[in-house]
């Protein structure tokens, strides 16, 4: 959309909300879901509940509740997913990197995450990650 084009102010939307844009035309909006869309801007109808969903949109009725919802549950799974995977290869680097300092003194490793209490905020992150030093045979 050209510059000289543009009229329109940016607009906050909260997480969990929706906002209709009003007098668009049906250019404009295409316009703005394709400048979004390489951001993550997925179709309601696009949700996967085994992918992260970032922001969803439908043109002409709102997102029905049960779709935002099946989206919240999936990235939730997701980002979960994810952070353990990313402790266990910190941990195993970890444990590299002693193996590299103390060559044949550490043969395990194990590491626990906790996450601290908030006023306000549930946590429940408790993760014990254990590493083996693989073992070697004798030549």
């Amino acid at each position: 959309m050209p510059e000289r084009l543009q009229t329109s102010a940016p607009m906050t939307i909260l997480p969990g909300s929706q906002v209709m844009i009003i007098d668009s035309t049906t250019n404009i909006i295409s316009h703005i879901i394709e400048q979004h869309r390489i951001y993550g801007l997925k179709h309601f109808k696009e949700v996967d509940t085994k992918t992260f969903n970032g922001l969803i949109y439908s043109v002409d009725k709102p997102v029905e509740l049960e779709t935002i919802f099946l989206a919240e549950e999936a990235n939730t799974k997701v980002l979960n997913d994810l952070g353990s995977q990313i402790r266990q290869e910190q941990a195993a680097a970890f444990s590299g990197t002693l193996d590299d300092a103390l060559p044949d003194s550490v043969n395990s490793l194990k590491v626990e995450v906790v996450e601290e209490n908030r006023p306000g905020v549930e946590t429940n992150l408790r993760e014990t990650i254990e590493v083996e030093k693989p073992k070697r045979g004798r030549k």
